[in-house]
């Protein structure tokens, strides 16, 4: 991914990140935890995808984004609650790409930059 590709879906991950953040913190308000965003395209998001153990969807969250596909982990570690969000492109080369930042007391060593996706040799 070159450095243009870099800044354009940067902007994009941010505010889709920024979307997802704001939700949280109403959602962990009212439900005492963290919500799960199940990945989704977010070129055509199906926004009634949801976890087996959630009723709520992507319905109340503003993606804001056209750009491959996003999710939202959640975590509970020993030193509390914790949630990732996570976009995934494919750049103008073909090559897959993860961004991932977290919130929490572990969100430091759950949160990395933009890294190719290598798959594995079959």
């Amino acid at each position: 991914m070159d450095d243009k590709e870099k800044v354009d879906i940067g902007r994009k991950f941010s505010s889709f990140k920024d979307g997802v953040q704001t939700f949280q913190d109403s959602y962990k308000a009212a439900n005492g935890h963290y919500w799960q965003g199940i990945k989704i395209n977010a070129a055509a998001p199906d926004t009634t995808k949801k976890p087996n153990d959630q009723s709520e969807d992507w319905s109340g969250v503003a993606i804001g984004t056209n750009e491959g596909s996003v999710e939202v982990h959640t975590y509970s570690g020993l030193l509390g609650d914790g949630y990732s969000v996570i976009m995934e492109v494919t750049d103008k080369d073909g090559a897959k790409h993860m961004k991932c930042d977290a919130f929490g007391p572990e969100a430091l060593s759950r949160t990395f930059d933009w890294t190719e996706i290598i798959p594995l040799a079959k």
